[in-house]
C-alpha cells in the first residue's frame, strides 16, 4: 500500500494555489496544505494520486440499461441519457459507475474539454493522477438523507452513494425544496448542512416530514472530503477514452510509425548481416581449404592437418632455425651461396636438406675446381664439406657434397 494524496481542484485560490493532503497509509486524515499545484506535484513520488474535480462541473444521471458487456453500455449510454443533456452527446465523456438495486446505472457525465483541461494541468505539474473524482461524491452520506456542503458561490448536494447535483447558492432556499419534491419516493427524511457561516437560508413546512439539521465543517472543505471519501462510491471519470492505458496510447500513438519505421529498418540490417555472414563464412571455408592444400603442397609428408596455418608457420620456422649448432635450411644456402657464384658452368642438380645439413648433387668442371669449390665453403661460409662421391661425366665431374655449418 501507498500514501494517498488527495487534491482538490476545484478550490483554486486566485493566487493560483490549491488545496492538498497527503494521507499517510492506514491513516482516514492529514493535514490540509495550500500551495503551488507544483509543490503537490512534488509530493506526488511514490503516491496513489486522487484528483477531487468541481462536481458542478459534472452531471451524476442514471440510466436504464439491461445490456451488461461493458462495450455495449459504453456505446448506449450517449443515447440514452441525450434527452437529459444539454451539449451535444459527441463532445461529452461517459463513466459508468455502480449499478442500483432496481438496475438503474449510475453515471457521471462531464464535458471532453474540461477533462483535457484537468488532465493538462495536472500534466504539467508533473502529476499522473490515478483517480478523477467529481468532489460532490467525496461528501458524507447517510442513508435517508441529503448532504449539502457551501462552496461559495455554488453547493454540491449528495443525494445517494453515486448521486447529487449542484445548486447556485444565491437561490438554494428556492431550489433545494424544488429539488426534494422532484424526488418523489426517494425524497429524504433529512437534510445536512455543512454550513459554517449558516449562509444556506432554508426551512421546510413541519408536515413535509424533512428535517434540516446544520453541521460544522471541522477546518477546510478537503477536510472533510478525505475523511469521508471511499473509493467504492467514487465514480473515477479516467474510463474509457480517459483511462491510464489509454493515455499512455495516446503518448506513445504518435511515435508507433516511427518504431515501424525503425523495427523495418532493424530486420533489414539483420537479414544484411545475415547474408554477409553466411557469405563471408563461405569464402572462410574456401580459404581455409586453399590453405590446407598449400601446406600439403609445401609439406606432403605431413599426415594430419589440424591447422594448417599454424603448421605451416612451425615448419618454416624449423627450416630457419635448424637444431642447436646448425644452421637450417635457409641459412645454410644463403652462406654457400656465394662460393657457388663464384664457380664458372657449375651445374646444381638437387638440393636436399635433412637434420641440419644440406646435401648438393653438382656438376663442375674438373677436381681442382671441386677442391677450390671445397675450400672457400670452409674459409668464406665457416661451413662443414665432406664430399660424399666424384666421378667423371663426359670430360666435367659429377659430385655430391653435404654441408654442415661449423660447430663454436
Amino acid at each position: 500500500m501507498r500514501d494517498t494524496l488527495y487534491i482538490h481542484l476545484g478550490t483554486s485560490l486566485p493566487d493560483g494555489t490549491v488545496e492538498w493532503s497527503r494521507v499517510p497509509e492506514g491513516a482516514t486524515e492529514a493535514a490540509v496544505e495550500r500551495s503551488a499545484l507544483d509543490e503537490a506535484g512534488r509530493q506526488a513520488a511514490g503516491c496513489r494520486v486522487v484528483a477531487l474535480v468541481p462536481g458542478e462541473d459534472v452531471t451524476l444521471a442514471r440510466a436504464v440499461i439491461p445490456a451488461r458487456n461493458r462495450q455495449r453500455v459504453m456505446a448506449a449510454l450517449p443515447y440514452v441519457l441525450e434527452d437529459r443533456l444539454i451539449p451535444d452527446v459527441e463532445t461529452l465523456h461517459f463513466a459508468p459507475g455502480m449499478r442500483e438495486s432496481g438496475g438503474a446505472l449510475c453515471t457521471a457525465v462531464v464535458e471532453r474539454a474540461r477533462m483535457d483541461q484537468w488532465i493538462e494541468r495536472l500534466r504539467a505539474a508533473g502529476i499522473v493522477p490515478d483517480m478523477l473524482v467529481p468532489d460532490t461524491l467525496s461528501l458524507p452520506f447517510e442513508a435517508g438523507a441529503w448532504t449539502v456542503l457551501d462552496k461559495g458561490e455554488i453547493s454540491l448536494v449528495r443525494t445517494a452513494a453515486q448521486g447529487g447535483f449542484a445548486l447556485d447558492s444565491a437561490n438554494f432556499a428556492l431550489l433545494l425544496p424544488l429539488s426534494v419534491e422532484e424526488a418523489g419516493d426517494q425524497r429524504p427524511e433529512r437534510i445536512v448542512l455543512y454550513d459554517d457561516a449558516h449562509k444556506l437560508d432554508i426551512e421546510f413546512p413541519r408536515d413535509s416530514g424533512v428535517h434540516v439539521e446544520w453541521r460544522a465543517a471541522s477546518g477546510s472543505r478537503l477536510a472533510l472530503m478525505v475523511r469521508h471519501f471511499s473509493e467504492q462510491a467514487a465514480i473515477n471519470l479516467l474510463q474509457g477514452d480517459y483511462s491510464r492505458r489509454e493515455q499512455l496510447g495516446r503518448v506513445w500513438r504518435p511515435w508507433i510509425p516511427a518504431a515501424l519505421l525503425l523495427a523495418i529498418l532493424l530486420l533489414v540490417n539483420a537479414g544484411m548481416t545475415l547474408a554477409d555472414y553466411i557469405t563471408l563464412s563461405r569464402e572462410n571455408t574456401a580459404l581455409e581449404q586453399e590453405i590446407q592444400a598449400i601446406y600439403l603442397d609445401a609439406f606432403p609428408d605431413a599426415r594430419r592437418v589440424v591447422n594448417p596455418r599454424a603448421q605451416m608457420e612451425q615448419g618454416l620456422a624449423a627450416l630457419r632455425g635448424g637444431g642447436a649448432g646448425c644452421g637450417g635450411f635457409l641459412a645454410l644456402m644463403n652462406d654457400a651461396a656465394a662460393p657457388l657464384k663464384q664457380v664458372e658452368n657449375l651445374i646444381l642438380q638437387r638440393v636436399s636438406y635433412h637434420d641440419g645439413k644440406l646435401d648438393l648433387a653438382l656438376v663442375i668442371g674438373d677436381l681442382q675446381a671441386l677442391d677450390q669449390l671445397k675450400q672457400q665453403l670452409i674459409e668464406q661460409a665457416g661451413m662443414t664439406v665432406d664430399i660424399q662421391s666424384a666421378s667423371a661425366l663426359n670430360d666435367r665431374v659429377e659430385a655430391r657434397l653435404q654441408l654442415a655449418k661449423r660447430g663454436p
